[in-house]
């Protein structure tokens, strides 16, 4: 059964620097490891300083083991410097939340 999970990254990251850095590296090495892929990619809006800004960036990822997807997601995000407030959040089966 594939796993549906979310990957938020806090912090004003663009869309291009968001698929260069973080969604394009994650998807080839999940193909590569035949254990999932990328799906839609999205930007989080909120407050900055009083102002309308980026506050984080998504990644939704389906992997079809739960143990060795979140294992190569964290892996793949610490080597392209994802903050430590990173969160991947399963969202099918059930809902728990993996810190990077």
């Amino acid at each position: 059964m594939p796993h549906r999970l979310t990957v938020t990254i806090p912090g004003n990251i663009q869309p291009l620097e968001r698929g260069a850095r973080f969604a394009d590296p994650l998807d080839q090495a999940l193909k590569v490891a035949a254990l999932g892929e990328i799906g839609d990619e999205g930007t989080q809006m909120g407050v900055v300083d009083g102002r309308l800004g980026i506050i984080a960036a998504d990644i939704e990822v389906t992997v079809s083991d739960l143990d060795s997807g979140l294992a190569l997601i964290r892996k793949v995000l610490k080597a392209a410097g994802a903050p430590a407030a990173t969160t991947i959040t399963q969202r099918e089966p059930i809902v728990v939340v993996h810190p990077l």
